[in-house]
């Protein structure tokens, strides 16, 4: 296997998404909290930037996240963004708003978004176990991927009745 392919594995095997004490407790403008997220979820991003002003600004509009106040953004905002980034890769908007609404109150955001967090780190290593080499993975997550995507859907389905 090439020294990429062991760098990135690495990384998906340290991955750290910062819990609800790790965020900033200040408030901030949208390119330090697209700084931020880009920095917080570099191994689970595929793309150059994991989210732009227009999604955000879209993530509001469609009620996904509350409004920034001044444009600013807090912790809350900002457990929100990691939520839907990490949902985004496997969930439509309308499903990941189905959920959010469904399991996150405010007096619970702390603990849910904990939880998220440890749940994502679980589902990483997970996926990195069996030593198999980097194609046979691929083929092992892209399989794994649709299955799950498949039993969430059918259960934000089930909870919306």
């Amino acid at each position: 296997m090439s020294d990429t392919y062991d760098i990135w594995m690495k990384k998906i095997e340290q991955c750290h998404i910062p819990r609800w004490a790790e965020l900033p407790d200040i408030d901030l403008y949208m390119d330090q909290v697209i700084s931020q997220l880009d920095k917080y979820l570099d191994a689970v991003n595929s793309d150059e930037h994991i989210l732009t002003a227009s999604m955000v600004n879209n993530y509001v509009k469609q009620q996904l996240l509350p409004a920034p106040v001044k444009k600013r953004y807090s912790r809350v905002h900002m457990a929100y963004l990691i939520a839907i980034c990490l949902l985004k890769q496997s969930l439509s908007m309308p499903e990941i708003k189905a959920l959010l609404d469904a399991h996150i109150k405010p007096e619970t955001l702390e603990a849910e978004y904990n939880s998220l967090c440890a749940m994502q780190e679980d589902a990483l290593a997970q996926a990195v176990r069996g030593g198999e080499d980097a194609s046979r993975l691929a083929v092992k997550a892209a399989l794994l991927s649709g299955a799950n995507k498949v039993f969430a859907q059918q259960l934000i389905n089930i909870d919306k009745k």
